[in-house]
């Protein structure tokens, strides 16, 4: 995240939020509101400083407040969330402004301090967003289809992406013609795909015969409280990506996915350790390496290596420029959009014929793949 600051004070907490409204709200204007007032309210940035370090930023506040909401606490704040709020006028945005939300978000803090604090100090910011599957597909989709893998989502929150064959895609070709895959689904993933052709042909994509998940919290999708905290941490304003996740979590409740509780890269390597030697490993991870403290990093990085090596495993990382170490980020023009420096990259990382790793960076897309730019 090329712009964002350590969250070490309320000074770059500050900084933080300023960035996130200017970069990462295009989708959300009552965040993006919000966040201007926040990042100059110093009671406000203090509250967030309670939550533990890697957790200090805009979306766990938004996600405890969204959460309280959803949970049925009454308060005028209530009618800026199209999530909440049961008034059709409301829900159509024909009559608030986002701008005048301040006010009663700042009252909202003040009254409910205390369990915002308990949230904030608890809870991880865990946005199981399966939108970014669309990502995920295309690049499920390069991969010898003849060979089964196990699928591994590493910071899986409740692991919805490990059903990423159980749901249908639709990529616009540059704005002019529809490539849809998948089968037949209750949830439907649209983007925009900025290249001249679909890439893989018919985009069939090989067999999952495992799904696994690691997360030093996973969420069960039959705990209401956990199902809530997903939803929580969906932007209030996106109708759209809330039916996603409602879609997504039943079709999750009868499927057959393993989730582990603990440290990252000790859990893969158990994870990976058992596998039948035919099985191809898959590891994935999206908007997670953030969170792990430096010697972690690189920790992580050297355990999915040698899987790659000794296993011919795939690693598929999603995460901002300049996160993982080793992943190098393509050059961007001096008048590229904040967008796009804030932008996910896609890397692939496979064996290759002298059984090194070889790394790809195949595409860079919106955080949520609303729109992927090819690059390989």
């Amino acid at each position: 995240m090329t712009a964002y600051q350590r969250p070490i004070d309320a000074a770059s907490l500050a900084q933080n939020f300023r960035v996130f409204a200017s970069a990462d709200c295009a989708g959300e204007p009552l965040y993006a509101a919000l966040s201007r007032e926040i990042a100059s309210d110093r009671n406000i940035l203090e509250l967030l400083l309670e939550a533990p370090y890697p957790q200090r930023r805009p979306v766990l506040l938004f996600a405890a407040t969204h959460d309280l909401l959803l949970a049925g606490v009454e308060h005028p704040l209530s009618r800026f969330y199209r999530s909440v709020t049961d008034d059709a006028e409301v829900r159509g945005l024909a009559s608030m402004s986002v701008e005048h939300a301040f006010a009663a978000f700042a009252d909202f803090c003040g009254q409910r301090r205390d369990a915002l604090l308990a949230s904030l100090r608890e809870r991880t910011t865990q946005t199981n967003e399966v939108g970014r599957c669309a990502g995920l597909r295309l690049l499920l989709a390069g991969l010898d289809r003849d060979t089964p893998i196990a699928l591994i989502d590493v910071g899986c929150s409740a692991g919805l992406n490990l059903l990423v064959d159980r749901y249908r895609f639709s990529y616009r070709l540059n704005d002019k013609s529809v490539r849809a895959v998948g089968p037949e689904s209750p949830v439907e993933i649209a983007a925009m795909f900025e290249a001249d052709a679909f890439p893989f042909g018919r985009a069939a994509m090989p067999a999952i015969v495992e799904r696994c998940g690691i997360d030093l919290a996973p969420l069960d999708v039959h705990d209401a409280r956990d199902a809530r905290w997903l939803r929580a941490c969906v932007w209030p304003s996106d109708v759209e990506r809330h039916a996603r996740l409602a879609g997504s979590i039943a079709i999750a409740r009868d499927a057959s996915i393993e989730l582990h509780r603990g440290d990252a890269t000790d859990r893969l390597t158990a994870i990976v350790d058992r596998l039948d030697r035919d099985v191809r490993p898959v590891v994935f991870h999206s908007w997670v390496v953030s969170y792990f403290e430096r010697a972690a990093r690189t920790q992580f990085v050297e355990a999915v290596r040698a899987i790659v090596i000794e296993r011919d495993g795939v690693w598929i990382s999603a995460e901002s420029a300049g996160v993982v170490p080793g992943l190098d980020a393509p050059a961007l023009t001096d008048d590229a959009a904040p967008e796009r420096r804030e932008a996910t990259l896609w890397h692939l990382t496979t064996r290759n014929v002298k059984g090194a790793c070889e790394v790809r960076t195949m595409a860079r897309s919106q955080a949520h793949c609303r729109w992927i730019e090819w690059l390989a």
